[in-house]
């Protein structure tokens, strides 16, 4: 699999941008996160395309931790 298309699911992206699940569950009910790419049995996953443009932009530097 292509590795820019690779599936993170939520704990994954909670290690990668360093904060905790339940921080994620926040932002992403604060609509901070970009929408997951994908929905499977109600779990979201972002590919990794996704969160790199988000940690590039620096968007999460400026949240802190919940």
């Amino acid at each position: 699999m292509n590795n820019e298309h690779q599936l993170i699911n939520l704990a994954g992206l909670a290690r990668l941008l360093g904060i905790g699940r339940t921080t994620v569950y926040d932002w992403l009910h604060s609509e901070q996160l970009p929408t997951a790419a994908k929905v499977i049995n109600g779990r979201r996953y972002w590919t990794r395309q996704q969160v790199e443009a988000f940690l590039a932009q620096g968007q999460h530097a400026d949240r802190g931790r919940q």
